[in-house]
């Protein structure tokens, strides 16, 4: 994972104050591969709000994340744990990320 521990912490703080101690956060994405280099950030908070509470807080969410780590590229995807059909960027992200 190409994340330093001190970007993890902040990343899941920053997403625990806005999205509350059970939302549940993953890391998916080109920044799973060690190999790899650059990318953007993807990340996906499933949480029990409204599709317009997510939204707010999402945006929120964005703004510290970007101050916290600087110039990167972060794409913040949101979505509700038991939705009957997710789109399918969640359904990837599901399988292939990790939680963090």
């Amino acid at each position: 994972m190409r994340l330093s521990e001190k970007q993890i912490l902040t990343i899941k703080n920053l997403i625990r104050n806005n999205f509350g101690e059970d939302a549940k956060l993953i890391l998916f994405g080109s920044r799973l591969d060690d190999a790899g280099r650059g990318g953007d950030i993807d990340l996906l908070v499933l949480a029990d709000f409204t599709e317009e509470e997510l939204f707010l807080r999402k945006l929120k969410a964005l703004g510290q994340l970007q101050r916290a780590l600087g110039d990167q590229k972060i794409d913040l995807l949101t979505a509700v744990p038991a939705a009957e059909s997710p789109a399918e960027v969640v359904k990837i992200a599901l399988k292939e990320g990790v939680s963090l």
